[in-house]
């Protein structure tokens, strides 16, 4: 067969083309660069750094799903005489070729951080909330929508790019989140100190007509902590056991320059300027699930990073502080260390009850407890 093409200028280019807006180039790229982060986290190095391409299925039964890289930093410290950490930090890339297309961010007021997930066993516990703020750097990258535009050869606007990129790829990184949330949550125990306690929990309610979710956490402060060394006798039962925290980034990885949109007075647009990276919302169908009682913070919205080569590494740099902020935080062993496992016992036996014994009445964000 003759390959005409090879030596035709004109049709070796197009193949090209062709062969870029398949965006195989752009997934090399991107899994380069997540090779190159991890590489000095490579060995005995702490923390511990990984990137793959990952294939899943939620069971044997529904179609297989791929993450095209997944970032993995993991280290195992102890942090007292019987509490032990597995920390593992996730950062699933979802990386989206579109030619000519670029990407605009209008600023939003930060109203609320970031609420990236965070989960653990230690739900429930004032130890595990010790680490909400540990995220603030996230806060330097700017929250934002996004608006797309197709820019032929970067010289020529032509119209706004109507394909909801940036939604359909965030909400297949969370379908991920949820799925790897399945793998985790707070062990449930039947020491008969949680049931002494959750009879005088309810005995309070009914006395002063509380709704438990108001009054849940002054009452454990109370009346829970002060009972753990009794429990954590027969919890840890003279040994130090480890438990995981684990936190998800999801990034959606793009192949076009994200600009920042300038505002005049009225609203009016005023200008642009290139950046790295923004963090944009969606509001994901099914979120938070089963994963609600076990996470630090949640919303009705869940956040990701939109990023593109130029910018993914910093991103990264971004998350490796955190971890480090995370690391820092739950190492310093505090008073609350000590009482951790009976109350994220407590809180989860209280959660689970209520949340089986009262309706679904829907959603309202200035009634979500879990802010």
């Amino acid at each position: 067969m003759a390959d005409e093409w090879l030596s035709n200028e004109a049709a070796s280019q197009r193949v090209i083309a062709l062969l870029n807006h398949a965006g195989i180039p752009h997934e090399l790229h991107v899994a380069a660069v997540c090779r190159d982060f991890c590489a000095p986290y490579s060995g005995d190095r702490r923390p511990h750094a990984t990137t793959r391409r990952l294939v899943y299925s939620a069971d044997l039964t529904t179609e297989y799903r791929e993450i095209d890289q997944v970032v993995q930093l993991y280290e195992e410290f102890d942090v007292d005489e019987r509490t032990g950490i597995q920390l593992v930090f996730n950062i699933p890339v979802e990386c989206k070729y579109r030619s000519d297309v670029e990407y605009f961010a209008f600023p939003l007021p930060m109203l609320r951080p970031h609420t990236f997930p965070v989960t653990s066993d230690l739900a429930g516990s004032d130890y595990f909330r010790s680490l909400a703020g540990t995220d603030r750097i996230l806060q330097s990258i700017p929250l934002a929508d996004l608006s797309l535009v197709q820019i032929e050869g970067g010289r020529t606007p032509k119209m706004i790019h109507k394909e909801n990129v940036i939604y359909n790829a965030a909400s297949a990184l969370y379908d991920f989140v949820l799925f790897n949330l399945r793998r985790y949550g707070t062990p449930m125990s039947d020491d008969p100190l949680l049931q002494e306690l959750f009879e005088s929990f309810q005995g309070y309610l009914n006395r002063h007509h509380y709704a438990w979710w108001m009054v849940l956490g002054e009452w454990m402060r109370e009346n829970v902590s002060c009972r753990a060394e009794d429990f954590n006798e027969r919890y840890f039962g003279g040994h130090r056991l480890h438990h995981v925290v684990v936190i998800h980034l999801p990034i959606v990885c793009v192949s076009g320059d994200l600009f920042q949109v300038h505002g005049g007075e009225l609203s009016e647009i005023a200008g642009f300027a290139k950046i790295n990276a923004c963090v944009t919302r969606i509001r994901k169908h099914g979120w938070p699930g089963d994963a609600r009682f076990t996470l630090l913070a949640r919303g009705a919205e869940v956040p990701v990073v939109v990023t593109n080569p130029a910018g993914l590494t910093g991103v990264l740099n971004i998350a490796i502080t955190w971890f480090s902020n995370v690391r820092a935080m739950l190492k310093r062993a505090n008073p609350s260390v000590k009482a951790w496992a009976v109350e994220a016992m407590f809180f989860q036996k209280v959660v689970h009850h209520f949340a089986a014994a009262e309706p679904d009445e829907g959603y309202r964000s200035d009634l979500d407890i879990a802010k």
